[in-house]
């Protein structure tokens, strides 16, 4: 299935969102980012004065981390970088990718003229058949999928990988896989013409930063590298990058805090929305809804009204609503709680008029 990608509005853009009928200001639950971010001490704003240069602390500090060769990885100015840059660096062919997904991908593929080919998130056993048929150069996958948290195992995208024709490609982005360490799958940079894309921005809560990785084989990086161009990556994400990067009682206590908050969140929201919502799932930094289009967009509305920023994607009639995390639960509460006492009024109106209508 192909389809015309319309350039992405991100929902969590504050100054597109409307006011908060009951509020004063938005809780922003929109983005999936870490509520709870690492501290940056101001000794790394000492770089700042300095043209940035090629760090080896940061390169060193990220290979520990990701358990890589520093060879085998190029720093960048955030993942999204690259995700607009692959596209420009292969001959224009047919890309295959998940719907929904993190829509900058599909957008990107097809504004440098390549046609992309779409399979459901939840049906990756058609993926192998598509690349057989479809005549399939490239794979482009998230995972986990952003927005419904679907993760694809190591021997699956190496499956993959293998059924591409020899000038093929595979990316796949990792940008909300710092915390579920069973998803990282470095071992795929053994296999030839493989990129992963790393993000800091998610799991330690600083997007700002604008820091992320392409881990792959050298002599794509080196081709990456040089179309990113010079002082790609600033000096306070570098500075700043190599002491977080090494940091691993942060870390290890910071998986611990996102995983139970996740599952706390998850349980208040399904006992308001599960008159609403199809379906659910659930990872670390995001929970999502799976319900009609139409309902969707109607639930945005009313959460906006209480001062709750969610996120929808939209995809063939169906909406998934992502709810990042909040920091403050006792207000996030107080919140679902005046949706609540809303939705179930809304529900017994529609009752009554199916009854007496």
């Amino acid at each position: 299935m192909t389809i015309d990608i319309p350039a992405p509005n991100h929902g969590g853009n504050p100054l597109q969102l409307p006011d908060a009928e009951y509020y004063t200001e938005m809780l922003d639950l929109a983005t999936g980012i870490n509520p709870w971010p690492w501290p940056v001490p101001c000794s790394c704003l000492a770089g700042l004065a300095k043209l940035p240069y090629h760090s080896s602390e940061l390169q060193q500090a990220a290979a520990k981390y990701y358990d890589v060769y520093p060879q085998q990885l190029l720093p960048t100015s955030g993942s999204q970088a690259v995700i607009q840059l692959i596209p420009q660096m292969l001959a224009v062919g047919r890309v295959l990718l998940a719907g929904p997904a993190y829509e900058e991908h599909a957008f990107r593929w097809q504004q440098a003229g390549h046609e992309c080919v779409f399979f459901p998130h939840d049906q990756p056993e058609k993926v192998a058949e598509l690349i057989r048929q479809q005549g399939i150069e490239y794979l482009v996958l998230v995972s986990p999928n952003n927005p419904t948290g679907q993760m694809y195992t190591e021997a699956q995208l190496s499956q993959w990988q293998q059924l591409l024709p020899e000038n093929g490609f595979m990316l796949v982005d990792q940008a909300y896989a710092d915390v579920q360490i069973e998803s990282l799958c470095t071992g795929l940079l053994s296999k030839p013409k493989v990129m992963l894309l790393r993000s800091t921005g998610k799991f330690f809560g600083l997007p700002g930063l604008r820091l992320g990785f392409a881990l792959g084989d050298p002599q794509w990086l080196a081709k990456l590298d040089a179309m990113q161009g010079p002082w790609a990556v600033n000096s306070l994400a570098q500075s700043a990058g190599a002491v977080m990067l090494a940091d691993r009682a942060w870390q290890h206590q910071m998986r611990q805090t996102l995983s139970a908050a996740s599952a706390r969140q998850a349980n208040m929201l399904g006992n308001i929305l599960s008159g609403w919502v199809e379906s659910t799932s659930s990872t670390p930094l995001f929970n999502s809804f799976e319900l009609p289009l139409d309902r969707g967009l109607l639930l945005q509305q009313l959460c906006y009204k209480h001062g709750l920023s969610v996120r929808v994607y939209q995809w063939q009639g169906r909406a998934y609503m992502r709810w990042g995390l909040a920091a403050d639960e006792a207000e996030l509460h107080r919140r679902l709680s005046s949706l609540g006492d809303e939705l179930f009024a809304l529900t017994d109106r529609v009752d009554s008029h199916v009854v007496h209508g």
